[in-house]
């Protein structure tokens, strides 16, 4: 027998209906992504490769709102290959 007996086992305190979706741009669907969640009835949705570079929060619709934080990871890769030439390749023994 796995597990704790029914009995003992922790319970539910409240559903919450994840989501997670992989997009190119929300340019001009954040009102599309709104109505999804609702039909959905989707409380937090998990956003991919959204290609924003920036830190903001707002409300999208009845309700949703958008957290996001996004990063330019090529910029970053472009640097740290830099710092790792310089390190590196600099000429000195």
């Amino acid at each position: 027998m796995r597990g704790l007996p029914r009995a003992e086992r922790p319970r539910l305190k409240k559903l919450i209906r994840l989501g997670t979706l992989n997009v190119g741009t929300l340019t001009g669907r954040s009102r599309e992504m709104a109505d999804l969640m609702k039909r959905r009835k989707i409380q937090v949705l998990r956003l991919q490769e959204t290609r924003w570079k920036w830190a903001k929060a707002g409300e999208i619709g009845e309700g949703v709102k958008l957290y996001y934080n996004g990063e330019d990871t090529r910029a970053e890769l472009i640097n740290e290959l830099q710092q790792f030439n310089r390190e590196n390749y600099s000429g000195n023994p």
